[in-house]
């Protein structure tokens, strides 16, 4: 009878480690899904954050064209005789529509970052307001554009995105790191 008991302690103890270290794994796996969970969210959030500000220097540089050859056209177009001041006047009211646009195609990008979940998750107030050109404009009416490169992270506990945006090619880069420090 001693040895039957002592064989199904045995068993008992062997069955306990056995659950502990199946119990310990399954915790390890969970929190590495998390992490992985974590990490997918804020590419997503960082991809769609890219995007917007991709897409408004795109925008941005290709009216900024238009307006310098319309600027152009309109200084050119005072030496045609008889059609000169008409297509002066035409030429103005374009330019001012083309001004209105970039400033509303800006203001509305702002507003869908603040305003989509994903990206409002993850962003501070610096990250959102991000403006890769100044108000101010140069003699063509362009935009002038404040830095060729222009750089923002963006933040979930323990991962950080840093991306950096060139203004000229509209092209952004993209690289995750941990961060030393937590944000919980």
């Amino acid at each position: 009878m001693n040895e039957k008991g002592s064989t199904t302690l045995n068993g008992v103890i062997i069955l306990l480690f056995i659950s502990m270290w199946g119990t310990q794994f399954i915790e390890k796996k969970i929190h590495t899904l998390k992490d992985s969970q974590l990490k997918m969210e804020l590419a997503l959030c960082s991809k769609r954050l890219n995007g917007e500000l991709t897409t408004l220097t795109k925008v941005t540089n290709i009216t900024n064209k238009t307006l310098a050859a319309l600027t152009a056209g309109q200084y050119a177009s005072v030496f045609i005789p008889g059609l000169g001041l008409s297509a002066a006047v035409s030429i103005n009211r374009a330019i001012q529509l083309l001004k209105k646009y970039q400033v509303g195609r800006e203001l509305w990008t702002l507003k869908t970052l603040i305003q989509d979940q994903y990206v409002r998750s993850c962003i501070n107030f610096k990250t959102a307001g991000i403006r890769p050109f100044k108000s101010k404009r140069d003699a063509l009416n362009r935009r002038i554009r404040k830095k060729k490169r222009i750089q923002y992270s963006v933040k979930r506990q323990k991962w950080i995105i840093n991306s950096t945006l060139n203004t000229i090619t509209s092209k952004t880069k993209s690289k995750m790191t941990k961060a030393w420090y937590s944000l919980n």
